[in-house]
């Protein structure tokens, strides 16, 4: 099959699937295929009405199965990229010109040189300014529906994360450092760099996944060196440790896999009564999502009463004073155990040094005062208002008057606690060690008294008998095979003389002339291997078939995902064994993208318990 046929087949199981209501339009593989069949397409074409109208007829073909803001903030980026590569690569002609372009968000004129194909592959900017209008619709909404948060019991459920052993430590301890510290995900695991301060609630953060800022200070709810010394433990860990030696693409992927873990056990372990909600509209918890709830702390915590929360949060999550993106971290608000609001800001400064000024006094001219009047500013609660249940266990500096202090003694002094919480913590993680230690002790042993006694030579004489046996049981059941063959070869003559004597000759062979075609195919040699070559080609139909509807019916159950593999091809679906395995084999690595997406670990337990039934109705509709 062509490019060009192979495009066509493509656009029309998209279009389909898009008739059928499917969740999945297009997959992974086919959108590659349509993005390297639209470059070659683009070589043949060189005038700027004919390229407009190819990158125009391409939109529309996407807008027949995905909204707007999708494609602009998922397709068109993707087609985007893969234009450029292009003309990097010098695969597509030189079609560029020159033009003004005013900036988004400053309106400044600017001069470009650019390639047709990118000037026209993508939304105007009306139409961009209204998908804007939508999100921040969206986003205006959630502003109106914050979601209530306790914060000392989500501290609790972060502290536990934080000390957390067992198969998914790793994740676990990853969710619990992401949310002391707003960091993304990414950043944590494996682009972040981060270092100590002066400040006993600061740490000092370098490669920022969104690159608006260079280093900066980030605050963490509790004691910058507690998260340090974990985070430095998690990275070593066997989950995480090759990332290290990763680069591009590669990183990327393992940051993903790791991502959909990390995002399953968010649900299992957040989204319990009282710790943490889902957004409005949403149905899950995401790692990202603590990224806003770490802000709504940060401010309840650190931020000083006579500043605004918007500045406050806009510096320490790393955001320029351009970003428009610091709205879109307000998703929730804290209230104590009877649901009363908390509203006071920056309760824990009394018991630590103060923070850094914030670096706005440069900009102070550039900034519209006016612009943050639109939010009623956060209210100071009276001393008989302050919440009674502050007993954050995270973070050990006793209350003390920093007025009978000298800021040295006082600096010690609180050095000196965090000395102590650290110790207490590697206290902790030594008593759990060595608990692990000594049960794990436990199992060899009893394994190796199991095998020592499997090893004594009454054992070792029992079970060669019982092998003996079973040896002798085979070769009489062989045995017997042999002559009953033999009998039913010997009745067959028999019967074939009876039949010459009746019939004749002549009768006889024309009554084997007339037999039905499967005996005669059964005596030809030639046929059984042209029927033999066959049967693989449908049997790869329907393998595809089957790998199609196991990726849809993942996008629609990602709390019940299936693994792709020959055994469930040969026992569920009762495709031919050695044809599931060459499918396997031919696509081995769209199914280890696959399971990687879906964060398959285990290829053989992985289905257990999952609902095959389901998925065998589900699968009908693919057939």
């Amino acid at each position: 099959m062509d490019a060009i046929a192979a495009r066509e087949t493509i656009i029309e199981r998209y279009r389909q699937r898009i008739s059928l209501g499917k969740h999945v339009r297009l997959y992974k593989r086919e959108l590659e295929e349509l993005i390297h069949g639209f470059i070659n397409t683009l070589e043949t074409i060189h005038e700027p009405e004919r390229i407009q109208a190819a990158c125009q007829n391409e939109i529309e073909l996407l807008e027949e199965g995905y909204p707007r803001p999708t494609l602009a903030s998922s397709y068109i980026p993707r087609y985007r990229k893969a234009i450029a590569e292009a003309i990097a690569t010098q695969k597509l002609p030189s079609s560029k010109h020159r033009y003004l372009h005013h900036q988004r968000l400053t309106g400044l004129p600017q001069e470009r040189d650019e390639h047709w194909a990118l000037t026209f592959f993508k939304y105007s900017q009306e139409q961009y300014e209204h998908l804007d209008h939508r999100q921040a619709k969206t986003n205006r909404k959630r502003l109106l529906n914050l979601q209530k948060v306790n914060p000392w019991q989500y501290l609790d459920t972060l502290n536990e994360l934080l000390l957390a052993t067992g198969k998914f430590a790793a994740r676990h301890r990853t969710i619990a450092i992401v949310g002391f510290t707003g960091r993304r995900f990414g950043e944590v695991v494996a682009r972040g760099s981060f270092s100590l301060t002066s400040h006993p609630y600061l740490l000092r953060f370098e490669g920022q996944q969104k690159s608006e800022r260079d280093g900066y200070d980030i605050i963490t709810l509790i004691p910058a060196e507690i998260i340090l010394m974990h985070l430095e433990r998690l990275r070593e860990m066997p989950e995480l440790k090759p990332l290290a030696a990763m680069q591009g693409q590669e990183l990327k992927k393992a940051i993903n896999k790791f991502d959909v873990q990390v995002n399953r056990e968010c649900d299992k372990l957040l989204m319990k009564p009282g710790v943490m909600p889902p957004l409005d509209g949403k149905e899950h918890v995401t790692i990202h999502n603590l990224r806003s709830l770490w802000g709504a702390i940060a401010t309840f915590l650190f931020c000083p009463p006579e500043q605004h929360e918007y500045a406050f949060l806009q510096h320490y999550l790393g955001h320029i004073l351009e970003s428009s993106a610091t709205g879109h971290y307000f998703r929730y608000i804290l209230v104590d155990r009877q649901g009363q609001l908390l509203q006071q800001k920056g309760v824990k400064l009394q018991d630590i040094p103060p923070l850094p000024l914030l670096e706005i006094e440069n900009a102070s001219e550039e900034v519209d005062e006016a612009g943050f009047d639109t939010v009623d500013p956060s209210l100071d609660l009276s001393p008989e208002q302050q919440p009674q249940d502050r007993e954050v266990t995270l973070t050990a500096p006793r209350q003390r008057n920093n007025e009978e202090m000298n800021t040295e003694e006082l600096q010690a002094t609180l050095r000196q606690d965090w000395l102590q919480e650290i110790e207490q913590v590697k206290q902790e993680l030594r008593s759990d060690w060595s608990e692990q230690l000594t049960t794990f002790k436990q199992q060899i042993e009893q394994q190796m008294t199991t095998l020592r006694r499997q090893l004594q030579p009454e054992a070792v004489q029992e079970l060669t008998q019982e092998i003996d046996t079973l040896k002798t049981e085979l070769d009489q059941a062989q045995q017997e095979k042999q002559e009953i063959a033999a009998q039913l070869a010997d009745a067959q003559a028999k019967l074939n003389s009876f039949r010459q004597l009746l019939l004749g000759n002549e009768e006889v062979k024309k009554e084997v002339e007339e037999q039905p075609t499967e005996r005669k195919t059964k005596e030809s040699p030639t046929t059984t291997t042209q029927r033999r070559r066959r049967a693989p080609g449908k049997a790869a139909q329907r393998a595809q078939i089957i790998f199609d509807a196991i990726r849809a019916w993942n996008d629609q159950h990602p709390d019940d995902t299936l693994a792709f593999s020959p055994g469930l091809l040969e026992t569920i679906f009762k495709v031919h064994r050695k044809a599931a395995k060459e499918f396997c084999q031919e696509f081995q690595n769209e199914i280890e993208d696959h399971h990687a997406e879906i964060g398959v670990e285990r290829l053989l337990t992985h289905n257990k318990g999952k609902d095959i039934d389901g998925f065998k109705l589900f699968a009908e509709a693919f057939q």
